[in-house]
Formats: C-alpha cells, sequence, structure tokens
C-alpha cells in the first residue's frame, strides 16, 4: 500500500501544480482583458465612435465573466487534486507512525473520567483515533468519536464490519469523498454555521447616503454617458460624471455582496455533502 500511495501522492501533487501554472496564466490574461476593458471604451468615447464603445462592452465584458467563471472551475480543480495529494500523505505518515496532527487525532475527546478510552489511548497522540480517522468535517469527526467511545450492539458492529469491508475495495471512492469533505472551509461547527445563515437578515446599508446615492447615481450616469456621445464637452469629464458616481455605489454594496457569497458558498458547500 505505501507504493500506491506514494504513486497517487506524486500524481495528483504533479497536477495539481499544473493547475496552478494554469491558474498564473487564466488571471493574467484576465488582468489584460480587464485593462482593454478600460482603456477601449475611452478610446471610442475620444473617437466618437459609439459602435466601438458597444462592441468593446458587447465581447470583453462577456469575455471577462467566463475568464472570472472559467478561474473558479480550474481553482476548485486544482484544490480537489491538491487535497487528494494530502490525503495520500497522511496515509503514508500513518504507515510511518509520525503522523500527529492535533486536527485528527482527536485529542478535544480525551476523558480521564471515561471507563476506558484514557486508559487505552483511544483519543490522542498515537491513538487508535489517529489511526481511524478519515472524516473530513466536524460531524463525521463526532460521530467517529461517539462510536469508539461508546458500547454498541452486536448488529451494529456487523453492520459497521460490512460497511468497511465494502468500503476497503473501493480506494479511489473513498479518496474522493475525502478530498471533497476537506472543501468545506467553515471552521469547527457546520451545524451552527447553518444555523447561524439561515437565521441571518442580510440588509443593504440604510443610511441616507446610500438612499439617495442608489437614486441619483444611476441619473448622473446616464447624463455622462449622453454627453460623451453626443457633446464635445471633454472625454475625461463625461467620462469621471458617467463612471464615478456609480463605482463610489458599487464599492459600497459589493464589500455586502462579497460576504453574503462567502458565507452562502462556505453553507452550499456543507449542504452538498450532507445531501
Amino acid at each position: 500500500m505505501q507504493k500506491i500511495y506514494q504513486e497517487r501522492k506524486d500524481t495528483n501533487s504533479k497536477i495539481a501544480d499544473g493547475l496552478n501554472a494554469k491558474l498564473t496564466k487564466i488571471a493574467t490574461i484576465r488582468v489584460l482583458c480587464f485593462l482593454v476593458l478600460a482603456i477601449l471604451p475611452v478610446y471610442f468615447a475620444n473617437e466618437r465612435s459609439t459602435w466601438g464603445i458597444w462592441l468593446t462592452l458587447g465581447v470583453l465584458v462577456p469575455a471577462f465573466l467566463a475568464m472570472v467563471n472559467w478561474y473558479g472551475s480550474v481553482k476548485k480543480k486544482q484544490r480537489f487534486h491538491q487535497y487528494l495529494s494530502d490525503v495520500n500523505d497522511e496515509e503514508l505518515q500513518r504507515i510511518d507512525h509520525k503522523l500527529a496532527s492535533d486536527q485528527i487525532n482527536g485529542h478535544e475527546f480525551a476523558d480521564a473520567k471515561h471507563p476506558y478510552s484514557y486508559d487505552l489511548d483511544i483519543f490522542g497522540k498515537k491513538s487508535l483515533f489517529l489511526q481511524l480517522n478519515r472524516t473530513s468535517t466536524q460531524l463525521g469527526k463526532q460521530k467517529l468519536a461517539n462510536w469508539v467511545a461508546q458500547k454498541a450492539s452486536k448488529a451494529d458492529i456487523r453492520n459497521r464490519q460490512e460497511v468497511i469491508g465494502e468500503l476497503s475495495e473501493k480506494l479511489d471512492w473513498r479518496q474522493d469523498f475525502q478530498a471533497i469533505g476537506r472543501f468545506s472551509d467553515a471552521g469547527t461547527n457546520q451545524v451552527n454555521l447553518l444555523l447561524n445563515w439561515m437565521s441571518k437578515d442580510f440588509q443593504f446599508d440604510r443610511s441616507p447616503w446610500m438612499y439617495w446615492g442608489s437614486k441619483l447615481f444611476p441619473v448622473i450616469s446616464l447624463i455622462g454617458l449622453v454627453l460623451v456621445l453626443t457633446t464635445d464637452v471633454p472625454t475625461a469629464l463625461t467620462l469621471t460624471l458617467a463612471l464615478l458616481p456609480s463605482l463610489l455605489l458599487t464599492k459600497k454594496v459589493s464589500k455586502l455582496i462579497v460576504a453574503v457569497i462567502e458565507e452562502t458558498s462556505d453553507c452550499v458547500q456543507i449542504l452538498e455533502m450532507v445531501v
């Protein structure tokens, strides 16, 4: 098995490194696309070329968004293969008796008053739990800890042995499942995270500045855009009038949107694992 784990570790590490190099290229192209998207509209505005502005926005904006989506997809694959490499590295450390991570050994479940778990080193460094634990979430870790610390009926023991026998022949499935579980960056208590997320009231800033800005800034931006296309007013001035108000409003709103997306993404990953 040591040879198999080493090969799987090296293979997935190599794939992850290749995808990481690909991410760098995508990011570079994305930045260049953004710069062109920022420069070309100004150029066409100076040339009074309406079709050039709309062509630039119609082509480059979708292209930029597509690259953002592409980057996210490749990043997910890169993380998956990196997690697979980490999983196999842990297996190699187990074989060499070098695995000593506090996140894996279940030291937090150690109880000196327990009838047998403390004396038999069920939890902690070089423990039984360290050798058994392949969980990726706090829920799974807690479930495994309950199993090894509590009595089980003969029927339950037989059922678990049957499941272990079936899964023992499915190395790919086991490690893929373990790697997918590691996508959750939600911390130590996924249940509380989900409950807080479901009860949280996400609201935009209700200050007078945001209220009037959301009503007036789009109008100001529209006036600036019309001036760019129809008058001889200096382009820099009209573009500033067209873009600055919307940029200020977008910056204010985007902070909340990013926070909502990050929290929602964590919760979706947890729900996907449960379902």
